[in-house]
């Protein structure tokens, strides 16, 4: 619920700020260094929609989307889709969610059983 929300949202702010204090280059190394000391997961979902479809399903449930949540909302997808170009060897899906539910939750479970 909420808690993990937020708790993904700190994760482009830190990023941003390590960005800020250490540059580009190094904040990459950094995390992975960080990451390669983790024991990498067996698949990352990625769930993805279009920016407009987000924006579209924001309003409908929180009544409004202003410009700044959508840049940072653009700004975690970038990061997210940087990370799975630098680990070609992580196993991923990205999971086109801009139609019915049962459609995108085929396609994971297709992922799941490969």
């Amino acid at each position: 619920g909420r808690r993990a929300r937020g708790a993904r949202r700190r994760v482009p702010l830190r990023w941003r700020g390590l960005q800020r204090s250490q540059g580009r280059e190094a904040a990459e190394r950094l995390h992975d260094w960080t990451r390669a000391c983790l024991t990498p997961p067996h698949l990352t979902v990625y769930l993805h929609a279009p920016h407009p479809v987000i924006k579209r399903r924001l309003v409908r449930r929180d009544g409004a989307c202003s410009s700044a949540r959508l840049a940072f909302i653009a700004e975690a997808d970038e990061l997210a889709r940087a990370r799975l170009a630098r680990g070609p060897h992580l196993k991923h899906v990205v999971v086109n969610t801009d139609r019915p539910p049962e459609e995108s939750f085929r396609d994971v479970l297709k992922a799941l059983r490969t």
